[in-house]
């Protein structure tokens, strides 16, 4: 009678400790997000980074129909000198968040995609590839967008 308790002990321990380990690996599923994208690939590090120090990591990670023009670690690069320093500073950080959302484009807003098409094609912009998200799509680009009124001499002298 003792080793039919000791056995049917061990088999609800077993049973229940890899039921739980089954819950866990459910919860942990990877999501598929633009902003897991950004994060996953390996194109894209210096991107996810300034999006975490932006504070705009789970902003992508919701909502819908977003386009993200993403900036290679190349496009980033080849910034002027000083310049990624100076974005990724904290004080900077509203600056940062500014610039990158200026690489974001709501698929379902006119005016948007119109100024992202009007960009894209007065400038020499090249898309090195595509990915597709959950919710939206992910165009690698090999230069940073920057807005007509971004004063880098500016970001660069006050750091």
């Amino acid at each position: 009678m003792k080793s039919l308790f000791s056995f049917l002990l061990l088999f609800a321990t077993i049973s229940f400790s890899t039921g739980l380990h089954a819950q866990d690996e459910e919860m942990t599923v990877a999501s598929n997000s633009i902003g897991a994208l950004v994060h996953q690939n390996a194109e894209t590090t210096t991107l996810a980074k300034a999006l975490d120090a932006a504070g705009l990591t789970a902003a992508l990670d919701g909502g819908e129909g977003m386009i993200l023009m993403a900036p290679t670690d190349a496009a980033f690069a080849a910034l002027p000198e000083g310049v990624l320093e100076a974005l990724l500073l904290p004080e900077n950080a509203e600056v940062l968040a500014s610039l990158l959302q200026y690489h974001l484009v709501d698929s379902a807003d006119e005016q948007s995609t119109a100024m992202l098409t009007e960009v894209l094609e007065n400038g020499e912009v090249t898309v090195a590839g595509q990915l597709e998200a959950d919710n939206g799509s992910v165009y690698l680009i090999d230069q940073v967008l920057l807005p007509a009124d971004f004063d880098v001499e500016a970001l660069i002298g006050e750091n």
